[in-house]
Parts: structure tokens; sequence; C-alpha cells
């Protein structure tokens, strides 16, 4: 990687954290003008500005998807970043995977360098919309979904929807349907306030359509999901985070949120016969970016066994 990239990475970092904390802000160096909203805290982004040059667009039915097509082989891994992510969010991975298969990133409608997508911005829509990426690449075998964050939603909920089109499923510190509501319940309602605040001052100013779409369409996201939690017997590796950052929840709910956290992953292990937790220790949310070896080698465990004879 170049001596910019790494820079890039020290500027851009966020704090190691836990997934139950992923709904906090995410302004980065590239975002500085933001700083004028004194409310908002600076905060650090895994995503680094995309030169949409570099980028293919292919078209999904009235509006184009950008994406990055790397390696060859098959099965062929699709990474779905975090809400308010785009392919860069992939770089440190992307890249290792290509050695084996062919691995390909791409931005949903509305978000990084697509064109802005049909609303609403639904996990239904997002993944008819996957659908239809994969059939104008003429990718018709089941493929290996990687997604991070609010992309793992995406991730299981195209399996449920398109089970012969899945091969295997890694989710990396993925966000469970029922993480909102149990905050809610079970934290201190003056952190959660903060939380969506700086969120959706960051949104204002910054996102793209799809990225609003995404966010003020989760609660439909995360109730559609939760009535479509079957998955097929498939190889199945969730990725946890192993370090809690204690500035972002107050010390005092540390247990509670701990707690929380472990029964959710184990929860999204459940749902394939063939599920893997593995905690990554010392490493926050954005495992592909503290630990990217992690998420290659839980992607190569699930191809190796899907193409074993």
């Amino acid at each position: 990687m170049s001596s910019d990239a790494n820079m890039n990475d020290t500027v851009c970092r966020r704090p190691a954290r836990r997934a139950l904390h992923v709904r906090l802000a995410r302004l980065c160096a590239p975002c500085a003008a933001v700083l004028l909203l004194s409310a908002v805290s600076l905060k650090q982004c895994p995503s680094l500005p995309e030169n949409c040059n570099t980028l293919s667009m292919i078209d999904v039915g009235g509006y184009s998807l950008a994406y990055k097509d790397t390696g060859a082989g098959s099965p062929v891994v699709i990474f779905l970043a975090g809400e308010d992510d785009n392919t860069t969010v992939w770089r440190k991975v992307q890249p290792g995977v290509a050695e084996f298969t062919r691995a390909i990133a791409y931005d949903r409608g509305g978000v990084g360098c697509s064109e802005d997508g049909e609303n609403p911005r639904t996990v239904n829509k997002v993944s008819e919309e996957l659908a239809a990426f994969l059939d104008a690449l003429a990718i018709t075998e089941p493929v290996i979904l990687c997604g991070h964050s609010f992309g793992g939603l995406f991730a299981r909920y195209f399996t449920n929807q398109n089970p012969d089109r899945v091969a295997g499923i890694v989710l990396v510190d993925a966000t469970h349907e029922r993480l909102e509501y149990e905050m809610a319940l079970q934290l201190k309602p003056q952190s959660l306030e903060k939380q969506d605040l700086e969120y959706g001052i960051y949104f204002g100013v910054t996102g793209g359509h799809g990225v609003w779409g995404e966010y003020y369409n989760r609660f439909n996201t995360y109730n559609t999901v939760a009535q479509n939690r079957a998955l097929p017997d498939i190889p199945l590796i969730y990725l946890s985070a192993g370090k809690y950052d204690p500035g972002l929840v107050p010390e005092e709910q540390a247990t509670a949120a701990d707690a929380l956290k472990e029964t959710l992953d184990e929860d999204q292990v459940s749902l394939s016969p063939q599920g893997v937790l593995i905690e990554v220790a010392n490493t926050g949310h954005d495992i592909q970016i503290d630990e990217p070896q992690d998420v290659i080698d839980a992607i190569k465990q699930v191809y190796d066994t899907v193409t074993a004879p």
C-alpha cells in the first residue's frame, strides 16, 4: 500500500468500538468543513473519498451502480459495505480475496459513486437491486456475501429471499435487527439521543440520497429482516469486534452494553446450522480496517468449505 494510503488510514480511522455503537456520527478529515457545526464532534471514518474514475459502472434497470471488480474464479465474493460507507472500506480486504477468487465491491444506489436508485431505500429495494446487479454482471452461480455493519442486514435478507444464489456468508460485526430496540430498552436514553442527533446532522450535510434513504428507512428494514430470519444450511462466519471503547457509552452502562452485544452476536450465528462465531481481539467495529487479514481468512474458510469436493 502506498504511503498516501497509509497516511489516509491514520487520519480517517474511527476509534475502536463495538457494533453496539455504530449509530455514532462518522466525521473524518475529508469532511472537515462540517466542523462549523459545533454540536457535532469530530469522528474518524473507515471509508475514504472515492475516485469514481477508477470504478466501473453498470446499469441495473434505469440507473447505474459503481463497482470494483478484481480477481477471477468462483464462487464470486460480493462485499456489502455498512451504512454511509463506500467501496473503499474494503481496500485492505479485497486484494487479498482476489488472490484466490473473483471479488466485487459496489456502491448501493445513491451511495458513493453510484447513481440514485429507486425509493424507498428499504431492505426490499436493496435486495432487488443486488439481484439486478448480479444479473447485469451475468453472475448466475451462488456467491459468497460479505456484509459489514448495516450491510450484514442486507446480506441476510438477500440470502433469505434468494437462497439458491448464496453459497456462504461472512458477517463482519454486523448490525442486528433488534439492536436499536434493545438499546432503547436497556441503556439510558441520553446517550442514544446524542448518537441520533450527531448522525442526523452528519447525513444532513454530507449524506447522499441513498445514505439518507437507508438511514430513515432503517426501522422498516429492521422489521422486515425480523420477519424473514430463516437462512439455508450454508457456511456462516460472524466476526465480532473484541474491543470496547468506553468513551462511546457511559462507563456505568458498559456491562449491559457488552452483554447485549454478545447475545445479539450469538443470535446471528445461530441462524445457520453451520454458523461460527469468531471474536477478533484488539479491534473495533471496523474489523476490515483494523484486522483485515481476519476478514480475508474468514472468507477463505467459507470459500474452502463451499468448494471442497
